[in-house]
């Protein structure tokens, strides 16, 4: 057997975006966007954002880590 390069038309490029939490080292990876802008709307929608409660800021959070500050910050009020 003769071993032979893959066809050119073969591969395909992708650009792949991944962000990650900055509390958890979580990450989420979004294929299907083609621009950062994009991307961010992508991880927006699922419940990706950043956060500022009234000790901390947060630039990059993931959902849990969203609702784990919220309760945080609910029970320091209380």
């Amino acid at each position: 057997m003769r071993l032979l390069n893959v066809e050119i038309s073969e591969v395909e490029k992708l650009t792949l975006f991944a962000i990650t939490c900055f509390m958890c080292d979580e990450k989420f990876y979004v294929t299907t966007a083609s621009t950062v802008e994009e991307a961010v709307d992508k991880a927006a929608a699922v419940g990706w954002h950043g956060y500022e409660t009234i000790d901390e800021v947060c630039s990059t959070a993931c959902p849990k880590c969203i609702a784990n500050a919220k309760q945080d910050e609910a029970e320091r009020l209380v």
